[in-house]
């Protein structure tokens, strides 16, 4: 068996014998969140021979740090010198006691920093109840795999601990939770020892900040991530360079043919939506392809459009490449009319009745075998499907004379004949 069917195999078999069941485990481990560093918030504990470790009383919070001249690694926490910091008094006895001198670890902080950022302005009280309710939990959270184990988990176990405690109204931080892929250099994994790391600022001085970001994200799948090499970003180059020149020098159609004006809207809203899909879905390179079939498109029919059609184009084109190249899309906004900023403008809404193609080809199998492939109106009902596979030549020859018993129709998909 595959493994993830032999694994529920396996639950099933000793949960029937009574040998075991299925269990859900987390990679939750003891959290050591102090450290001896001065960079941090203090820990609101003051240490007392005499009655032990006590809280810091909420009149007193927040403990602040002190300033440091010198607050570089000695072997000991930097606030230890600090002997006005160490003075304290025991809320319990009144007698002398020790505060606190390590610090909490970033860690903590970024298990919960997220519920905070609604509430910056707000003073005595770490978040408002209201704006958090609106605001939280986070829609989508786009991290790194290596904090999987950590961060992320960390930021579920504090969240459904205040969610327990009954200070927030749910219990799961992020709705969704995104993990982008590994960048890897001729099939390795970059790394220093390898020395095959490479380094963004020499493409950014080269090529600029647009076209290694759109070639970043071009490599393939956001979450798989992808192989980098000189000769993809020069691609992405050429590409840029072919926008540019459509914008700056733009053509002037000579030969306008009316009946091509309804395939030139087609294509638009095709490329309206395959652009905004390919972002919703983080599948960036499938977004990128888009508008590069579709330049290369408008340059090689320019000349059939008129000039509204024209313009048309290359106005909601430019509106779908400002997420992935801003600067760029910036600048041939503002040279080509439009006011400030690209990125304040509607975003374009397909209409996907007008992108549906004319024609669509469908494979025709008979008894499980594809014979042939017709090409019928997208909005064909069946009968006129029906009647198009049993016209083509080689769906006849497999049939060899009979009449089909059944025929099975998946819109937009396939026909089945069953002999």
């Amino acid at each position: 068996m595959p493994s993830d069917q032999a694994q529920a195999a396996i639950v099933v078999l000793l949960e029937a014998q009574g040998c075991g069941r299925a269990a859900l485990r987390y990679r939750l481990r003891d959290w050591l969140i102090s450290r001896q560093r001065y960079w941090g918030p203090p820990i609101p504990i003051i240490h007392c021979d005499q009655c032990g470790p006590q809280a810091v009383p909420d009149a007193d919070l927040p403990v602040l740090l002190p300033y440091v001249a010198n607050f570089r690694p000695t072997g000991v926490a930097p606030l230890a010198a600090v002997a006005d910091f160490v003075a304290a008094t025991c809320p319990c006895c009144g007698g002398a006691a020790r505060r606190e001198t390590d610090v909490s670890d970033t860690f903590l902080d970024s298990a919960w920093y997220f519920l905070r950022y609604p509430s910056t302005d707000v003073a005595g009280k770490p978040w408002d109840a209201e704006r958090t309710a609106r605001w939280l939990p986070v829609d989508q959270y786009a991290g790194g795999p290596e904090h999987t184990t950590m961060h992320h988990l960390y930021a579920r176990f504090v969240t459904m601990a205040l969610h327990d405690l009954g200070h927030l109204p749910f219990s799961e931080p992020f709705k969704r939770l995104r993990l982008h892929g590994t960048i890897t250099r001729n099939g390795a994994k970059m790394s220093k020892s390898r020395g095959n790391v490479v380094s963004p600022d020499g493409y950014i001085a080269q090529y600029g900040a647009d076209i290694t970001r759109m070639y970043m994200l071009f490599l393939g799948p956001w979450e798989e991530g992808g192989d980098f090499s000189d000769a993809g970003i020069g691609g992405v180059a050429r590409f840029a360079g072919r926008v540019w020149e459509q914008y700056v020098n733009p053509h002037v159609p000579s030969n306008p043919e009316p009946t091509f004006i309804g395939e030139a809207a087609r294509v638009r809203q095709q490329l309206i939506m395959r652009v905004g899909s390919g972002i919703e879905e983080l599948r960036f390179h499938v977004a990128i392809a888009a508008l590069m079939e579709a330049m290369n498109w408008l340059r090689s029919h320019a000349d059939r459009l008129d000039a509204e059609t024209y313009q048309a184009f290359r106005h909601d084109y430019i509106l779908l490449l400002a997420p992935l190249a801003p600067h760029l899309a910036e600048e041939l906004w503002l040279r080509s009319g439009g006011k400030f900023s690209v990125h304040t403008q509607p975003w374009p809404i397909a209409d996907e009745t007008v992108a549906a193609p004319a024609t669509i080809e469908i494979p025709v199998q008979v008894a499980g075998k594809v014979r042939d492939r017709i090409m019928i109106p997208s909005d064909a009902d069946e009968t006129a499907i029906r009647h198009a596979a049993l016209a083509s030549a080689r769906v006849q020859a497999a049939l060899g004379g009979a009449s089909p018993r059944r025929i099975v129709i998946i819109p937009g998909r396939i026909i089945n004949i069953v002999p």
